[in-house]
């Protein structure tokens, strides 16, 4: 989208204006302050308290040698004090590895700390929304450096030319392979209500974006080539994302006992019908399920998320596609080809760089109730088949099911086989014990 003109530059009072280094890094100095003086920073590179001293952030306590160590040059820690000598090489790589460790704070679960004025200091942060408002403010200056240069969905900063190159190639691979390109705006992901979403004008001109709420939140960035379950329980963090759907806990059966897991109830609960939470439950007691580790020092079961990573797909229900703000019947007087369409999915995946739908199929679409029985429909079976054409031209790999194969276990479980043929992934028995508790690969229920 092009950068907003205002008075001066429209008129031609003034011309095309270049930024050159000198500018640039001043423009990157004041940028990285704004930000870090609102809280953005505070996860990675920890804060001060009058009280608590030095709190040390996921960059550890000497964050000079986290620099050295991620970027191989010395003198570029700490950023005001060195940023007036960068070259431009190392502006580009600090801005990359800022927008690694970027996410911004949630007020609503932080506390001010009153005392000596000492500041905010926060618990959740949000890493997708802080690396989109970070990328765009830094697009708006390295646009104008020199020949143009921008920071890409994936924190990559590229000139104009390697852009317009990307861009071409992008276009000519296969749809899906890109989320950024296909879903701009991201996929929202949640049951009650339609999101919600602004037009807001911009520098860099208008945009929309949807909002998060406690019961939609938005799925942006990088889902490829794989978004499993230990993806999904770093997006959805209690107090982050989904709260609406945390309790009541949903226990899932296991050889060691019941189990209860914030993230995992609330998979369950924004499922929409008896039978899509019970295929829900089924699929993360067979693929999630073997992962736990029973220890003995505990009186509840625990499990080891990073062991999922890249292993078992993340099913993301009530997701939003085919998202639109009026309802059926208005498109329909509107005349809009795809009225009939499906907007909200049962459950999507994305999985070795594709996209996958399944559907959890009730009779009602395929029959018509007539008084007390269902009788066979052929207008609405043409509308599934009609649905499926319209998903396959649009990238997706549809996997339907019906309401009555979730009935009997023995039926669901090969069912919940098929799937994991046809998303093609493996899954192994739990992994092996070990000594100790609370490393960071293990998260208690």
């Amino acid at each position: 989208m092009s950068k907003k003109l205002y008075y001066a530059a429209r008129t031609g009072d003034v011309g095309p204006i270049r930024i050159d280094l000198e500018t640039l890094r001043g423009l990157f100095g004041s940028i990285y302050q704004r930000f870090a003086l609102d809280g953005y920073f505070d996860e990675a590179f920890g804060i001060w308290c009058v009280d608590a001293g030095n709190v040390p952030g996921t960059a550890g306590s000497d964050i000079e040698g986290f620099f050295f160590l991620k970027l191989r040059k010395r003198d570029l820690w700490p950023i005001h004090k060195h940023h007036s000598n960068y070259s431009e090489s190392d502006i580009f790589s600090i801005i990359e590895l800022l927008y690694d460790l970027v996410s911004k704070p949630d007020k609503s679960t932080g506390r001010y700390h009153g005392f000596n004025d000492c500041g905010w200091h926060f618990q959740d942060f949000d890493k997708p929304t802080g690396q989109q408002e970070f990328r765009a403010a830094i697009n708006e200056i390295i646009s104008d450096y020199e020949s143009g240069f921008t920071l890409s969905h994936d924190g990559q900063v590229i000139s104009a030319k390697q852009c317009a190159t990307a861009s071409i190639t992008s276009s000519r691979t296969e749809a899906g392979t890109s989320f950024d390109a296909r879903f701009p705006y991201g996929i929202p992901i949640g049951l009650h209500g339609k999101p919600s979403g602004a037009v807001e004008d911009t520098a860099q001109g208008q945009t929309f974006s949807f909002h998060e709420s406690d019961s939609v939140g938005i799925l942006r960035g990088d889902v490829y080539p794989n978004f499993c379950m230990y993806d999904f329980e770093q997006w959805a963090q209690p107090k982050q994302r989904l709260g609406k759907y945390i309790a009541p806990a949903v226990p899932l059966q296991t050889p060691q006992g019941a189990l209860q897991r914030n993230c995992l109830t609330t998979l369950i609960n924004i499922c929409q019908t008896p039978p899509e939470k019970q295929f829900l439950r089924a699929y993360l007691e067979m693929f999630v399920a073997p992962h736990l580790r029973p220890k003995e020092s505990r009186a509840f079961p625990s499990i080891e998320f990073m062991s999922l990573k890249d292993t078992i797909p993340a099913l993301l229900p009530q997701s939003w596609i085919n998202w639109r703000s009026n309802d059926r019947e208005a498109l329909k007087r509107m005349g809009y080809k795809y009225a009939n369409a499906t907007m909200r999915f049962d459950f999507v995946a994305f999985w070795k760089s594709r996209n996958f739908l399944i559907q959890v199929d009730g009779i009602e679409h395929y029959a018509e109730r007539v008084g007390d029985r269902w009788d066979a429909n052929e207008e609405r079976y043409a509308a599934r088949l009609k649905e499926d054409r319209l998903l396959r031209m649009q990238g997706w790999n549809i996997f339907r099911i019906g309401n009555w194969e979730t009935r009997d276990p023995a039926r669901l479980k090969q069912v919940l086989e098929e799937l994991r043929m046809f998303i093609g992934f493996e899954y192994a028995l739990a992994p092996k014990e070990q000594d100790d508790y609370g490393s960071d690969d293990e998260i208690p229920f």
